[in-house]
């Protein structure tokens, strides 16, 4: 494994025994918007799962001191007649590799590239681009090994590369699309001193007026745009919704990373929370 995947103490696809890995959590939590007070039964719930682990409970994300090889890309392993070459597969994590083999045209895509699955893109904190990184990977994918063999870490292989990449980027972008339009439709909104009632907060007469805790009205927590764009329940009934309310939020941070990465998006944090809204284009419009 890339030791990088290990670089923070608490990652949203991974419980570690620590309390490190706890105060983490709660920071992250309150990165996303994710409070006792905002959302208390969210909150109560990553508690618990918490709590378990901790305790050494089982849970499907829990780490108990996982042992690995470290490896770094360009790294050499040799079974028999194959020979394979760490390759970077950044995207689905910060630090996912996959294995080629030049000779007999195999790569192994990991994550990264599944047959009628969008890989979740799992963003738990900001700058790392892993939206850009997975494009940016499959479509190395596509350019230069479209004609090998290539094995997924599930599923059958991948028969139809363009394809499969094709529907997983566009995917990607068509919600990368759909929270830039909530975010523009929200400032419109408050520019006009008016919201829908899919909009959860009211804006003022101003566009510059303040809510309690310091953010302007036309700013919305990754939570926020979650709830929107995917439709997401805040009342995870059981472990299999807790785990999708999770895969929710992060791959609504990646979207709107990939957005900030491209100047659409703005992004300020207040309070420990981070707060989106659009960018005005170059005419002056958001």
């Amino acid at each position: 494994m890339n030791p990088a995947e290990e670089r923070h103490p608490y990652d949203c696809l991974a419980y570690r025994v620590s309390e490190e890995s706890l105060k983490a959590q709660k920071a992250v939590l309150q990165s996303v918007g994710i409070t006792p007070n905002t959302t208390p039964f969210a909150w109560r719930t990553f508690m618990q799962v918490s709590e378990r682990v901790q305790q050494h409970g089982e849970w499907v994300l829990a780490i108990m001191g996982f042992p690995y090889t470290a490896v770094k890309i360009g790294d050499h392993f040799d079974y028999g007649a194959y020979h394979f070459t760490t390759y970077p597969l950044k995207g689905h994590t910060y630090g996912q590799m996959g294995l080629l083999d030049e000779t007999k045209r195999i790569l192994f895509v990991a994550d990264q590239l599944i047959h009628g699955v969008s890989p979740i893109v799992a963003t738990t904190y900001p700058d790392e681009h892993l939206l850009e990184g997975l494009f940016h990977s499959l479509r190395d994918i596509k350019e230069h090994y479209s004609d090998w063999t290539l094995i997924p870490a599930h599923g059958e292989l991948i028969h139809d590369v363009d394809r499969d990449v094709d529907r997983i980027v566009l995917s990607y972008l068509n919600k990368s699309t759909k929270a830039l339009d909530f975010l523009r439709a929200r400032s419109e909104a408050c520019a006009q001193g008016a919201l829908g009632a899919n909009m959860n907060r009211t804006c003022g007469n101003q566009e510059d007026e303040e809510n309690e805790d310091g953010h302007l009205p036309q700013e919305l927590t990754v939570h926020d745009i979650a709830r929107d764009i995917y439709q997401m329940d805040d009342h995870p009934e059981d472990e299999a919704s807790f785990f999708t309310y999770k895969m929710l939020i992060t791959k609504t941070f990646s979207l709107l990373e990939y957005l900030h990465d491209l100047g659409f998006a703005r992004r300020i944090q207040r309070n420990g929370i981070y707060y989106w809204s659009a960018m005005e284009d170059e005419h002056g419009t958001e």
